[in-house]
C-alpha cells in the first residue's frame, strides 16, 4: 500500500461548500514548459493540463457547472483572472505578491530560473550581476521580488521567449532570464550554441489561483478537497510520475 512521505492533513478539508452554479465557472491555463505545455497541442497531453482536466471532471460530478481553457500567452491569461473573467489561474507561483488573489494547495515544484548570456561572456550566477545590464524578460511571467525591484537593472519585456534569445544574439540585450527548463527548450529549437547559463536561481512551487471573495475560498475548498482526494487514491502519482518536480511523493 503506498504511503505518502508528506502529511497533507493541514490541507485537507472534510466537505464540499456550497458555490452559487448559476453560471459555468471558468479555469485558464496558463503555458509553462513540461507541465501545461507551450501551445494548445502540447498542452492536452500534460501533466498539469491532465491534472486539471480530472479537477474540473470530479468536480462536474459534484454538481458544479466548470470548464477549462488553455491560453498560450501569460499576459492574456493574467489580464483574463486580474479583470474578473475567469475564477481559477493555473499554474501560479506560491508567494507571487504581485499578483492579485490566493493560492490553494501546492500541486508542483518549479525549476528555478537561469540567467543566459553569450558564451563571449562569462556566466552569471545572480542577480545582482545584473546590474547594469539589460536583461530580456517575458510579458505576464512571474519573477522574484528581488529581480524586479533592482532599479540598478534595465528590463526588456516581449511576448515570446524567443524573441529574447533573438536579441540576445544580435546584440541588443545583454542577457535573459527565463525558467531553466524551459530557457533550455527554446535553445535546442532555436538551434543557438553560443549562449550559456548560470546557476539555477529561486526555484518555487505552483499552485491554482483564486480571487479573494468568499465564494471563491469556498471553490478554494472544493479544489483543495479534490486535490488531496487525488493524492490519497493514487491519481496525482499516476498523473505526475514521469514528472520531476512532483510536489508530492509516494512510497511502497
Amino acid at each position: 500500500m503506498k504511503k505518502l512521505l508528506i502529511i497533507i492533513g493541514v490541507f485537507f478539508f472534510p466537505s464540499y461548500s456550497c458555490f452559487s452554479q448559476s453560471n459555468t465557472l471558468k479555469v485558464i491555463i496558463g503555458p509553462v514548459a513540461n507541465l501545461t505545455g507551450l501551445d494548445p497541442i502540447s498542452a492536452s497531453s500534460q501533466p498539469g493540463t491532465i491534472f486539471t482536466k480530472e479537477i474540473v471532471k470530479r468536480l462536474r460530478h459534484q454538481g458544479y457547472s466548470i470548464d477549462y481553457e488553455f491560453i498560450d500567452a501569460w499576459k492574456r491569461a493574467n489580464n483574463l483572472f486580474n479583470n474578473g473573467h475567469v475564477h481559477v489561474l493555473f499554474p501560479e507561483v506560491i508567494g507571487d505578491r504581485t499578483q492579485q488573489g490566493i493560492t490553494g494547495m501546492p500541486i508542483t515544484r518549479i525549476p528555478g530560473y537561469a540567467i543566459y548570456t553569450l558564451t563571449t561572456q562569462p556566466k552569471l550566477h545572480s542577480f545582482t550581476s545584473l546590474e547594469g545590464k539589460e536583461v530580456g524578460l517575458l510579458f505576464g511571467r512571474y519573477y522574484p521580488e528581488e529581480l524586479k525591484n533592482n532599479q540598478k537593472i534595465i528590463f526588456n519585456e516581449v511576448n515570446k521567449l524567443e524573441q529574447n534569445f533573438k536579441k540576445l544574439q544580435q546584440g541588443r540585450i545583454d542577457a535573459v532570464i527565463e525558467v531553466i527548463s524551459e530557457g533550455n527548450r527554446s535553445l535546442k529549437k532555436l538551434g543557438l550554441t553560443e549562449v550559456h547559463h548560470g546557476n539555477e536561481l529561486h526555484a518555487a512551487y505552483t499552485a491554482y489561483r483564486f480571487h479573494p471573495s468568499q465564494q471563491s475560498l469556498e471553490l478554494m475548498e472544493a479544489f483543495n478537497t479534490v486535490v488531496a482526494d487525488m493524492i490519497i487514491d493514487g491519481t496525482y502519482t499516476e498523473i505526475f510520475q514521469m514528472n520531476s518536480n512532483a510536489f508530492y511523493h509516494s512510497s511502497q
